[in-house]
């Protein structure tokens, strides 16, 4: 039998982009859920993995770069497109169960608003996580120190998901009274902002501990060579 080689870096960078863009996919299925009383709108069932997908941005950047995290968070807003095009044209035509076809048009039948909301929302959002997280390493004195990248994932994941969720819930769900869409109260969508953001920011502070040493354990593949296989 042959030796498991070591992980190339490359093979990291397919590992996460892909679970970057199937996330941030999956994220926006799951956002159709809300969470919290008939009063008190806490969140929707898109943060149980938001907070992974921006802390996937941040480990691109970190090891990557900026130019690489926009290159795959522009890559994954057109795949978002495409996804809804195709769920529209799903939906469109004809089924055979009528009960499945207004379930599947529910869940996946987004309108208009939510579609432009998710996508604008998400890139800019990525787009200042990034940038934050690039201009902190670069003025950072120890770029190796976990805690520095600890620290600069917190704070760019906590300004990025302010202008993700802002941008998202304000364009999808503010009540401007436009026929044929669902739209909240400005009480409910600042809740959901806030709250949606304070869940995602605790949650990648308590996980970027393990985030940084998967980070070290990344660098440290580009220095080592993968070793030929034996039988």
């Amino acid at each position: 039998m042959s030796k498991l080689k070591h992980i190339s870096k490359q093979s990291y960078l397919t590992a996460v982009t892909s679970f970057f863009i199937a996330g941030s996919v999956l994220q926006n299925i799951l956002a159709v859920k809300s969470f919290g009383t008939e009063t008190t709108a806490i969140t929707t069932g898109g943060t149980l993995i938001s907070w992974a997908v921006f802390a996937s941005m941040d480990i691109i950047t970190e090891v990557w770069g900026k130019k690489r995290a926009v290159t795959t968070f522009t890559v994954s807003a057109i795949f978002n497109l495409a996804f809804n095009l195709i769920c529209w044209i799903a939906i469109l035509l004809p089924g055979t169960s009528d009960f499945i076809a207004e379930a599947y048009k529910t869940v996946l039948g987004t309108g208009w608003r939510i579609a432009v909301a998710s996508v604008l929302a998400f890139w800019l959002g990525n787009y200042v996580n990034a940038a934050i997280m690039h201009t902190m390493r670069r003025r950072s004195k120890n770029v190796e120190s976990r805690i520095g990248f600890e620290a600069r994932a917190v704070t760019s994941t906590l300004l990025g998901q302010i202008v993700d969720n802002s941008l998202f819930y304000i364009i999808a769900f503010s009540p401007l009274g436009i026929s044929g869409t669902v739209e909240n109260s400005w009480i409910t969508i600042i809740q959901l902002v806030c709250f949606t953001t304070i869940i995602e920011t605790v949650v990648e502070g308590v996980v970027s501990p393990v985030t940084a040493r998967f980070v070290g354990k990344i660098k440290k593949a580009d220095d080592e060579k993968s070793p030929e296989p034996t039988i």
